[in-house]
């Protein structure tokens, strides 16, 4: 279990790091992140690391719908 979690981690780390520096992000009531700052918050396990956790795996499992339709 703990190397999925890792691997789930590596997976969310990457698809961050593919995006520009210069980015910011909104989540939610936490406020305005950078993407490294994003990518420290999973690296932490925080309770922000685990919504962008949550946000980046939502989507890649309602990726296939959403392509579907393009």
């Amino acid at each position: 279990m703990q190397e999925d979690i890792e691997y789930i981690k590596k997976l969310v780390t990457e698809r961050l790091r593919a995006m520009s520096p210069d980015v910011s992000f909104s989540i939610g009531s936490y406020g305005d992140f950078t993407r490294d700052e994003l990518i420290m918050e999973v690296d932490k396990n925080s309770e922000i690391g685990k919504a962008v956790i949550e946000m980046q795996l939502t989507f890649i499992r309602k990726m296939p719908q959403l392509l579907s339709k393009v």
